[in-house]
């Protein structure tokens, strides 16, 4: 058991997945109405997407502390499944996954060692996949205007952030201000950080549009979605902003309805 409980805490997808799965479970338990015996119910109202997205990270300033983060935009794949109890309200879980690059830039003090002087600000880069694991309250519109349904979502869920297993270390500079050593005396130093894959809570938001193609089976979704969580530091208190961030990532999807 000891084995187990060690190995779940060393699979941050793992306890994701887990604690998605019993959000869900837990909206769907909320949301259970009587239904008939028919098997086929559980699959009534129910669709499945793929899409692709776009994701846009806001930046953390160095301004009342002193690291300044950044992710670089980056393209992504959404799968989500759909499943309406009653004509207006249903639930949603999805699973999306992209990589993008985190930056870092950690301002110093001056040092004063075997040479005195300024330190440039370090810097870092951590280049990541993540893996979102989210479930949501599903409200759709109890009309349509040219066949297009408006919809809005609102849930929570895990983002899990994953670095390569290769070392990532902060790069600066020194420079020395002794009059002696003209010119100012430069090195590059690198300090190797321990970096680690990382769980962040995130609530989600969305709304978007389903538009039925030639039956009412198939269609395209256009979806805007928002994550709101914590600014990921890897588990190294180097790159901690403790500062939240906001992912925009607008959504283009095919949708089955079955």
């Amino acid at each position: 058991m000891r084995q187990l409980m060690h190995s779940f805490r060393s699979q941050p997808i793992l306890r994701g997945l887990v604690a998605v799965s019993l959000f869900v479970a837990g909206l769907s338990g909320l949301a259970q109405h009587k239904k008939n015996s028919d098997p086929s119910s559980a699959i009534d109202n129910a669709d499945i997407s793929v899409g692709i997205f776009g994701q846009f990270t806001s930046t953390v300033a160095a301004t009342s502390q002193p690291i300044a983060q950044s992710t670089n935009d980056s393209a992504g794949a959404l799968f989500s499944f759909h499943k309406s109890d009653h004509w207006w309200l249903g639930l949603d879980a999805n699973y999306g996954y992209t990589r993008f690059s985190e930056y870092y830039r950690v301002t110093f003090g001056s040092v004063c060692g075997l040479v005195c002087g300024s330190v440039t600000p370090a810097n870092a880069r951590v280049p990541a996949s993540m893996h979102e694991f989210t479930g949501a309250y599903l409200v759709k519109s109890p009309i349509s205007l040219l066949r297009l349904r408006p919809y809005g979502e609102v849930g929570l869920g895990d983002l899990v952030f994953v670095p390569p297993a290769a070392e990532t270390a902060l790069t600066y500079q020194t420079s020395s201000q002794k009059p002696i050593v003209p010119p100012p005396l430069r090195s590059i130093i690198a300090v190797p950080l321990n970096i680690s894959a990382q769980n962040c809570f995130a609530g989600l938001y969305a709304i978007g549009i389903d538009a039925p193609l030639w039956t009412r089976h198939l269609g395209v979704r256009l979806e805007y979605r928002g994550l709101a969580y914590k600014a990921p530091s890897f588990g190294s208190s180097f790159l901690h902003s403790n500062h939240s961030v906001l992912t925009q990532e607008p959504v283009a999807s095919l949708y089955f309805k079955f």
